[in-house]
């Protein structure tokens, strides 16, 4: 897409009390908005507007904002979370933390356009000779979680789009012969970026952290979408 090519330098972040997961995701965002070059209005009421202004906040001050933010509504302050349920809340137009939004000032609404997927199902019958094929309406997402592997993005893209074999028992067969349906997905990227969110934790006996490298390249090309 077009954009600025200049290199978003961070500033600096504190941990206000395992809000690690907040800093991440807001340096994330922070990032987007500066290479899409998307206006942080200063008189905007958005909850996300002190979130994303990169103003250089001193340590007591930022501690102050994040503490004091209404994000804590919904998650408990000082207990570790999930960025990507984070993501869910403070991108989500229709959430209450942005009752008091107006329609044209609502960052959450812009992000939402940026940040647009639409995961193309693509479901046909396996049997030889049957030709039956359907694409139901498009689900409508802002990121995607995929399982961190010791492969690179692409790779990982890739699995995430494979076709799989629907089971007759849990979900259904081909209407027409009864049939196995294959399903595939294909991401179809709506906006000007995409949110891909690495699920790095494990769980089995207990929860264990991957630390898998995953490469990734400097232009992601998806389904004729270029990055």
């Amino acid at each position: 897409p077009s954009s600025s090519t200049a290199v978003t330098v961070p500033l600096p972040m504190w941990n206000a009390g395992n809000t690690c997961f907040l800093n991440a995701l807001v340096q994330s965002l922070r990032a987007v908005c500066h290479r899409l070059e998307l206006p942080i209005p200063h008189d905007s009421l958005c909850p996300l507007a002190p979130l994303l202004r990169r103003d250089e906040l001193d340590e007591q001050t930022f501690r102050t904002m994040v503490a004091t933010h209404p994000v804590w509504e919904t998650f408990p302050f000082r207990l570790q979370h999930d960025a990507h349920e984070a993501a869910r809340v403070l991108l989500e137009e229709d959430h209450p933390l942005h009752a008091a939004c107006s329609a044209a000032g609502c960052l959450a609404r812009t992000l939402h356009d940026v940040f647009k997927i639409d995961l193309e199902n693509e479901l046909c019958c396996t049997e030889p000779g049957c030709t039956w094929t359907r694409k139901p309406r498009p689900d409508t997402t802002l990121d995607m979680s995929l399982a961190v592997q010791p492969v690179d993005l692409e790779e990982l893209l890739a699995t995430y789009q494979q076709a799989e074999y629907l089971n007759d028992q849990e979900d259904y067969v081909c209407r027409r012969c009864r049939g196995l349906v294959q399903k595939r997905i294909h991401i179809r990227p709506q906006g000007r970026a995409v949110m891909l969110h690495l699920k790095r934790f494990g769980f089995g006996r207990a929860a264990q952290t991957v630390h898998a490298y995953v490469p990734f390249p400097q232009a992601l090309s998806m389904n004729g979408w270029q990055l």
